[in-house]
């Protein structure tokens, strides 16, 4: 077939593995600070090895391409009111294509290989690293401080997008992985307590509700231990919000500091070009140096949907159902896939979790970007295997294994 590449099995199983061990590496370091040799070559060798892949297999579908495609041209759209060209060409590289890459990186290893064990022992190792940084750090300094340990937002960020994949792992048929998952788990949460972060524990309540909202959806019936399960993890959630605001000094409910740059911004756009002020959420940051009240230190709306509405107008609204509701529309299309369940509910979480976190505050860059669309292509890669697989389609040998 055409676009093909005809490779001898064993040297496509070496490719593979190869591959996947490059993509757990990168998943092992990625929020990791002052790695960035092992990140950027752990990830063109992963690149590298799954285009070949992908090139072998005559299903060359990628389903979220036209999240990418509607992303790059809005925000390449922002080039012409841009207040800043090379800031927002930079940001278009290093949020839209590169998230793009990783994106298929995972995608192309979990459809073509399933993987899901590997993965999720990557992701476990990782969880275990933030945290022994997070513990040591805390207990070292009596505070959080970060270097190879992400910042106080970047790793609440961090795990709540390493969350879903590791519920999902704690349900794995090996005994092994489920206990070392459950540990992971029990791990983050600890260090997103550390990070006297209240987000976090909202976003932990938003990603449960998430997960229940689609299994109630599937099964057309709402159980009672599921929502006592949630009620019981919200109490808990709310309490400990309570108790790191409170350590900071602050009410539950305390939104001053957000409110004016809220305001603030609100009112900016109004007057802003219709393509925005150029893409890049730091891009138009002398504007913030001109309000008194935000502070020294603020660079940026604090707010993915305002951050988005400043960088690219009204069409980052645009991107931002691209970016959140295309692929919820991908995992709700095969919830009735046999052993789909898990993988819509955790990526439906992930969804949610990410886009709480990001309205309370704006982490979607960098590290916590590709993290994200990693993920994504990781749940939506074993999905579409699984949808080729009981299709009858062309595809891989097997489909990850169903889990109840």
């Amino acid at each position: 077939m055409r676009g093909m590449i005809s490779l001898p099995n064993r040297v496509t199983e070496l490719f593979g593995q190869i591959g996947l061990i490059c993509g757990a590496i990168y998943l092992m370091v990625l929020p990791l600070g002052h790695v960035t040799a092992i990140r950027s070559i752990s990830i063109v060798l992963a690149l590298g090895l799954a285009t070949l892949l992908w090139m072998q297999h005559e299903d060359k579908r990628l389903p979220l391409a036209p999240l990418f495609v509607v992303w790059f041209s809005v925000a390449g759209l922002s080039l012409f009111t841009t207040v800043d060209f090379p800031a927002s060409v930079d940001a278009i590289n290093y949020e839209v294509v590169r998230s793009a890459l990783v994106y298929f990186i995972f995608f192309t290893l979990a459809q073509r290989l399933g993987a899901f064990p590997v993965f999720s022992w990557a992701t476990i190792v990782n969880a275990f690293i933030l945290t022994g940084l997070a513990v040591q750090t805390v207990l070292t300094n009596h505070q959080w401080v970060h270097g190879y340990l992400p910042a106080l937002g970047d790793y609440a960020t961090t795990a709540i997008t390493l969350i879903p994949l590791l519920a999902v792992a704690t349900r794995n048929e090996r005994r092994l992985l489920r206990g070392a998952a459950f540990f992971a788990l029990a791990g983050l949460v600890l260090g997103g307590y550390l990070t006297h972060s209240r987000g976090f524990w909202l976003t932990l309540i938003c990603a449960g509700v998430a997960a229940v909202a689609v299994r109630a959806y599937h099964r057309r019936r709402l159980h009672w231990k599921p929502v006592i399960a949630l009620m019981v993890i919200g109490a808990i959630s709310v309490g400990m919000a309570a108790k790191v605001a409170g350590v900071k000094g602050r009410s539950l409910g305390y939104f001053d500091d957000r409110s004016i740059i809220y305001t603030s911004v609100a009112q900016k756009l109004g007057d802003n070009p219709f393509t925005g002020t150029g893409y890049g959420h730091e891009t138009d940051h002398l504007w913030y140096q001109t309000i008194p009240d935000m502070g020294p230190r603020i660079y940026h709306a604090h707010n993915i949907v305002l951050s988005y509405l400043d960088q690219m107008g009204p069409l980052g609204l645009v991107v931002l159902f691209a970016i959140f509701g295309v692929p919820t529309i991908f995992l709700l299309r095969r919830l009735n896939l046999t052993g789909a369940l898990p993988y819509v509910s955790a990526g439906f979480a992930l969804l949610v979790a990410v886009f709480v976190k990001n309205s309370l505050d704006y982490f979607f860059t960098g590290a916590n970007l590709w993290l994200f669309f990693a993920h994504l292509g990781i749940f939506t890669g074993l999905l579409h295997r699984m949808q080729s697989a009981q299709s009858g389609d062309t595809c891989p040998e097997s489909a990850p294994q169903p889990m109840s």
